[in-house]
């Protein structure tokens, strides 16, 4: 194989390796974050052939990032003793959404807040969503907040109010994705719908597999801090043995160089 090859390759492997050490480094920042998802690099199949396939002999393009995926197993669930805390255990997403410009997301972070006008929003101020649009929590006839929020598995909102009213102000709708892995991720554990993911299942929650969602409780980070280092030590070994290798092949060309300049 040609010096020029080895480069090539080289170079790739150390763009590829160091996007994929962003990755779990990415994941290890966010170990205690609350409904965060970790993600894994897929590498393309040059990888194969980097390590020795024939098919590199015939095009020796390196490796490359074939995907990053995101990993949807179940974080552990915390009690918070707070009403607007909400958690999923199961497969389902919160539905989100802009109202500035109607973008739907989806997120699995269920720390959940009131805005001034009383719509429950989630940290970057999106609006809950439920079968009827918005969820709004109202006062009462007095202009009196509840004085206290319960959450059934399936979803339904109930406020107590002063005077000691309970009302059902929500019903929440869970989004199902076949191919959840697909997904976009947005940032601020945000994720919206692919063409891949196919479009969402709207579900009661505790109905087709959409899990149910528990109050006073949020869902921790699924990174496992173990396995990313473990994984972190063997790309970064990756990433140093391209990095000899360009090194090497560097020098070769420099000596060759060398050599052409003086003559021998």
């Amino acid at each position: 194989m040609s010096g020029l090859s080895d480069t090539v390759i080289s170079a790739s492997g150390l763009n590829t390796y160091g996007n994929a050490i962003n990755v779990i480094s990415n994941n290890l920042a966010n170990s205690n974050t609350t409904g965060f998802k970790s993600s894994r690099t897929l590498f393309g199949n040059e990888l194969s052939s980097a390590m020795g396939v024939p098919s590199l002999q015939q095009n020796p393009s390196g490796v490359t990032v074939q995907a990053v995926q995101p990993l949807f197993t179940q974080g552990s669930l915390e009690n918070t003793s707070n009403p607007l805390d909400f958690a999923i255990n199961g497969n389902g997403f919160f539905i989100v959404k802009n109202e500035n410009n109607g973008t739907i997301s989806y997120t699995r972070d269920g720390e959940f807040s009131l805005d001034k006008s009383g719509n429950l929003v989630n940290p970057v101020g999106l609006i809950v969503q439920g079968s009827s649009g918005n969820i709004t929590i109202p006062v009462d006839t007095n202009g009196n907040m509840p004085t206290s929020l319960q959450l059934t598995p399936n979803g339904q909102l109930n406020a107590t109010y002063p005077g000691g009213q309970v009302k059902t102000v929500g019903q929440l709708e869970l989004a199902v994705f076949n191919a959840p892995t697909q997904l976009a991720n947005k940032g601020n554990n945000l994720y919206a719908q692919t063409d891949g993911s196919g479009a969402p299942k709207l579900l009661t929650p505790s109905s087709g597999g959409s899990g149910a969602v528990i109050g006073d409780t949020l869902e921790e980070s699924n990174v496992n801090e173990s396995n990313e280092f473990v994984n972190l030590i063997s790309i970064q070994s990756a990433y140093q043995s391209n990095a000899t290798a360009l090194s090497a092949t560097n020098e070769m060309f420099t000596d060759m160089f060398t050599l052409l300049g003086t003559g021998s």
